[in-house]
């Protein structure tokens, strides 16, 4: 992988978070010690320091490291921060890529559907847009209604009122399968398991990179499922970088 398809990171001088100098992560990353930058961009990381550069910094040391899952994570992160760009949109490729030639086929159809969703949409927005839609549609059905016949009025208004409530659930659900928790394969190869135990049957693996929605959590367990496919169970917590949008 040339160094020249990547991106070099976004800050490679002195840079600062209050008292936080991560110069000395950027000099590890400069000098083609990945692993020393990774472990010093954790560390400030691990002073609850959020920003979108430092975590895409660590995202393109686990890119040049190899460690396609854990940059695909980093570059999600980062987007939830600060939104996408083309740097991130084309070393997102690059992790791809490289894990396709490895044989291992990373982005689904949930995974394109999450970055268009932290690219464009605004569930909130999509919502009040749908509530002005059904409340259009119940004026034109009310200005209707005063002219039609006493004995269907009733009908003409249950019917209203359950189309009307139908865009409202509809306009719900974007919102939550927007702000429902997903996460990314961090490993190679992740076995899913019958119940929250390594001691349960296996019944399919993940991939690295991968992403899935997660249901639910136990102790040291998620309950994780991949939309589209028949791929759901449980995998240690450990295994997967969990994405939730809190912030729209």
């Amino acid at each position: 992988m040339s160094r020249r398809s990547i991106l070099i990171l976004a800050v490679l001088t002195l840079w600062s978070y209050g008292f936080v100098d991560i110069s000395d992560a950027n000099k590890s990353f400069l000098s083609s010690d990945y692993r020393g930058a990774i472990d010093k961009y954790q560390a400030i990381i691990g002073q609850n320091v959020e920003d979108a550069d430092l975590y895409y910094n660590l995202a393109t040391a686990y890119l040049y490291a190899g460690e396609y899952g854990n940059a695909i994570f980093w570059y999600y992160r980062s987007m939830m921060l600060n939104g996408t760009s083309q740097d991130i949109e084309r070393n997102m490729k690059i992790a791809v890529q490289s894990l396709a030639e490895e044989g291992i086929v990373a982005q689904g159809s949930d995974s394109i559907i999450f970055e268009i969703l932290l690219k464009y949409y605004n569930p909130y927005i999509g919502l009040a847009f749908i509530l002005l839609l059904n409340l259009l549609f119940f004026i034109l059905i009310l200005k209707r209604f005063l002219k039609i016949k006493r004995d269907i009025r009733g009908l003409i208004m249950t019917l209203t009122i359950i189309v009307v409530i139908l865009g409202i659930v509809a306009g719900l659900r974007v919102v939550y399968m927007h702000l429902q928790e997903r996460g990314i394969v961090l490993e190679r190869s992740v076995d899913v398991k019958e119940g929250p135990s390594e001691a349960y049957k296996t019944l399919s693996q993940l991939n690295e990179g991968m992403m899935v929605r997660v249901r639910e959590r136990y102790d040291q367990f998620l309950f994780v499922e991949i939309i589209g496919r028949n791929i759901k169970g449980w995998v240690p917590s450990s295994k997967i970088g969990t994405l939730k949008v809190s912030r729209l």
